[in-house]
């Protein structure tokens, strides 16, 4: 038998290539003359969450009253051999385990954390709120009837959803048009501008250093990042992408918007915290007139308003009708919209604007490795803000999202078509035409929920689902205030 108690010194030296801890090894065969002898573990970088991925082990024992046969080496290969201790660090096997998220102050400190410092840049975004980047995201999701139900005994809420593009989530919502956000200045100055965006006027620029996955190697040659805006006229270019039915959906979405925001901050108007404060900004873009644009252009990329005859040549019939009761964009906003921050895992540290599409996505994909060995928290940063997705090096990703959950449960006809997949719309970047597959995945299947089979129930899934599903913990709290119905 074998007591093991490791010292926690050095674990996060990054500098280290193995650690190396002490151990004290007690041979309790012989109970009368155990004794308790030093000797050295030599482990491969693994350490994670509490537990200790194995690689090697190589351990000396001597027991005095034992002969020089009884000094042991003994050698441990496997591929996922992990010794748990209970006794030990039992607070972070807690943590491990359990994963959640909740709508989060930013700017405010965390018991236990370093304090934020006071040119952090989520402290220079609510000082200059012009600085937040905003984004829109349609949210579509079905329910089965009960006889369907009935006979699967499954949970059967499903998200309409799209296999990620970046890698750093096996699923995304599709959907995100952002209103406003950063590029980086080197790219503006190239002119290399994102199709149906212009520069804010006046002038609003960000240096990358404020943000704290900056390389410290870079201090004396740092980048800048340009705000940038979608366009009032943005599908006004291209005649195919005109769409005057769903341009004044987009308005009522819009004009209701500003009315329940309105009334939020009315109603809470002696209120400073975070989400009354975030409730104002969006108040002072949502006012402008180019929030039509970054609407519509959230609702074309849901595809759930495209025309449904093949290459879009028939516009007789959508997916979705725009006059159904249940998508009235006073409900809409009234009992489906929510606003939350999303708060991103970036990579650390943050890649130069020049490095290849290559290193970037090497990058995502070593990430969970790196963080790993230099000890870095995959759930929170060094402040104890907790982390609500995986992002590439885009810094737009710690974004305002304004979500707008749309229940299409029964409302999608299947009549003009003859594939099995007639029910699920394309997802379409918005100025584009061609058509992205699109897929119907339950909410425990994206690791929001988990099913007990025992009691045929449902609870708030624990699991981490960041690598599973970017909008994994939006979706779970939407769940929790009954946004989206189970």
């Amino acid at each position: 038998m074998c007591i093991l108690q490791l010292s926690r010194d050095n674990f996060k030296n990054s500098t280290l290539s193995t650690w190396c801890l002490q151990f004290y090894f007690c041979h309790l065969e012989t109970a009368e003359s155990a004794q308790i002898h030093r000797g050295m573990l030599i482990m491969s970088p693994g350490f994670k969450n509490g537990s200790y991925l194995l690689i090697f082990v190589s351990f000396i024992c001597h027991v005095e009253s034992f002969s020089t046969q009884h000094l042991h080496t003994a050698l441990f290969r496997t591929n996922r051999l992990q010794l748990k201790l209970n006794a030990v660090h039992k607070k972070e096997q807690v943590d491990s385990t359990i994963i959640s998220w909740s709508p989060q102050d930013l700017d405010k400190e965390t018991p236990g954390y370093p304090p934020i410092p006071q040119d952090d840049y989520i402290h220079q975004y609510q000082k200059n709120p012009d600085l937040w980047p905003i984004e829109f995201f349609i949210l579509p999701y079905r329910r089965q009837n009960e006889k369907e139900s009935s006979q699967r005994k499954i949970p059967t809420t499903q998200i309409l959803v799209r296999k990620s593009s970046n890698g750093t989530a096996k699923y995304g919502l599709g959907t995100g048009m952002p209103l406003t956000r950063w590029l980086a200045s080197s790219q503006v100055l190239k002119e290399n501008m994102p199709q149906g965006y212009k520069v804010v006027e006046p002038i609003l620029t960000f240096d990358a250093k404020n943000f704290p996955e900056f390389p410290e190697s870079c201090k004396e040659s740092s980048w800048k990042y340009t705000k940038i805006e979608v366009q009032v006229d943005a599908f006004q270019y291209n005649p195919s992408l005109k769409d005057e039915e769903l341009e004044n959906y987009a308005k009522s979405i819009q004009q209701e918007l500003l009315h329940n925001l309105s009334q939020q901050i009315e109603e809470n108007k002696n209120d400073d915290s975070f989400y009354s404060q975030t409730i104002s900004i969006i108040q002072s873009f949502i006012h402008k007139s180019n929030c039509v644009a970054a609407i519509q252009g959230s609702l074309r990329m849901s595809g759930l308003f495209e025309y449904t005859g093949p290459n879009n040549i028939s516009k007789s019939n959508r997916y979705v009708n725009l006059d159904e009761t249940r998508l009235d964009p006073k409900t809409i906003i009234s009992d489906k919209m929510r606003i939350y921050t999303m708060f991103p895992q970036m990579p650390d540290p943050l890649p130069l604007p020049s490095t290849s599409s290559q290193e970037l996505t090497e990058e995502i994909r070593s990430r969970p490795m790196m963080m790993e060995k230099t000890g870095r928290d995959p759930h929170k940063d060094k402040y104890g803000r907790c982390y609500t997705h995986i992002s590439t090096s885009n810094v737009s990703n710690t974004i305002h999202g304004i979500y707008l959950c749309m229940d299409v449960t029964d409302l999608i006809s299947d009549s003009s078509f003859e594939s099995d997949d007639i029910d699920i719309p394309p997802a379409l970047n918005p100025f584009g035409t061609e058509r992205i597959d699109r897929e119907w995945v339950s909410l425990e299947d994206l690791k929001v929920q988990d099913y007990d089979a025992k009691d045929e129930t449902s609870k708030i899934s624990t699991i981490d689902p960041k690598a599973t599903f970017i909008s994994g913990f939006i979706v779970r709290q939407l769940v929790k205030e009954g946004i989206i119905q189970i």
